[in-house]
């Protein structure tokens, strides 16, 4: 990952929170084939997301490999919902 790839959603927030809105992230997924590279771009977006007092909640989207359109984004893949992220 390269440094500073969370510039964009993170100059989008502070341009959202001069509206003094309430503020929810959803849909949020991180697609690599790389599990290290997918869990470490999680946790950079959800330390961002949650460091934000404006943002009220979070909606993690397609956890499970089955099923959804690029499986590359899934915390958990296999038939026995295998975490593949931790």
């Amino acid at each position: 990952m390269t440094e500073g790839h969370l510039f964009l959603p993170q100059y989008s927030i502070d341009r959202m929170k001069t509206a003094g809105l309430p503020l929810w992230a959803t849909e949020l997924t991180a697609h690599d084939h790389d599990q290290t590279v997918k869990a470490n771009t999680y946790e950079d977006m959800l330390w961002m997301l949650f460091g934000t007092p404006e943002v009220e909640g979070i909606a993690l989207f397609a956890p499970w490999d089955h099923g959804i359109q690029r499986p590359d984004g899934a915390l958990w893949v296999g038939p026995n919902l295998e975490v593949s992220v931790i």
